[in-house]
């Protein structure tokens, strides 16, 4: 039973919860072994993205064992699932206190810190996993993707370059040098990592997002409209999907499509309000939103 609880011979997760469950369960387990039986079954509910009985599980793990930096580290990637960043980030704090080395909870702090928008840290952590790890694809894409947000473009090419050489197959990394190469008006080589991003991975609606926008930029307004009409399918409360297929549409002089989708965007983020009514009132489009 702890053998199927810790994971291991590919046991699979439903059965791995179960055993963990039976030996949590059972009378007179001495504290070492309870730990390691909710720390087990907390990364197996993470694994399923069932955030809140992974944070429950590895609390308890913490509370038996304080000094386990595994569990406050997985942990914080639960409370990172939950978009908990605040707390997320504590976790990350706590278990590279107790183990300073921790390259996973670098990166787990990096990708908190990077989702805050505080990107000198986020590229400060993931500089810690490269120097440990040089061959860690997905944190040179981390940084990269940091490093566009910053609008480094050229650290950003550079970053995705190592990805790519070191994962092939990474369709995001293609996607964000794509991204990179359309900031610095690079348009001809955004379009083939787009197109290199989507032929891996079709239902990477940011890649066709970007593709669009780089139809968009080259007047191709039906296949700029066809890109967004993937994105939005792929991911229906996007938007800025919306809004930019509505740009679109006005490019082709389509002003009720433009308007309608406008009016979308403008009930899923009611935000962009602000910006967007003025501008459709002074154009004289009707948009129920912007009443």
């Amino acid at each position: 039973m702890e053998r199927q609880c810790s994971g291991n011979d590919g046991v699979p997760r439903p059965q791995q919860i179960d055993a963990c469950t039976r030996l949590i369960e059972t009378s007179g387990l001495v504290p070492e072994h309870l730990a390691a039986a909710f720390y087990n079954r907390g990364t197996a509910y993470k694994a399923n993205a069932d955030f809140d009985r992974a944070i429950a599980d590895l609390h308890q793990a913490i509370r038996l064992n304080p000094a386990d930096a595994d569990a406050f580290c997985n942990r914080g990637f639960a409370y990172y699932g939950k978009g908990e960043l605040d707390r997320a980030i504590r976790d990350f704090d706590e278990a590279l206190r107790i183990s300073p080395g921790m390259t996973l909870a670098f990166y787990g702090r990096g990708l908190a810190r990077s989702v805050m928008g505080a990107h000198d840290k986020a590229i400060a952590d993931f500089d810690q996993v490269i120097r440990v790890d040089p061959g860690d694809a997905d944190a040179f894409y981390q940084r990269g993707t940091s490093y566009v947000q910053k609008g480094e473009k050229d650290r950003a090419i550079e970053d995705f370059n190592h990805a790519i050489a070191l994962n092939p197959n990474n369709a995001d990394a293609f996607n964000g040098r794509a991204s990179a190469y359309m900031f610095k008006g690079d348009v001809d080589r955004a379009l083939a990592d787009y197109n290199r991003a989507i032929s891996m991975n079709p239902r990477l609606a940011q890649a066709f997002f970007g593709r669009g926008y780089t139809y968009n930029m080259r007047r191709e307004y039906d296949r700029a409209i066809a890109d967004y009409d993937v994105a939005i399918k792929l991911k229906a409360t996007w938007a800025a999907a919306f809004a930019a297929r509505a740009d679109a549409y006005t490019f082709k002089g389509e002003n009720d499509r433009a308007a309608a989708d406008l009016d979308h965007a403008i009930r899923l983020e009611p935000e962009r309000g602000a910006e967007l009514c003025p501008k459709i009132k002074a154009v004289g489009w009707q948009v129920p939103a912007c009443r």
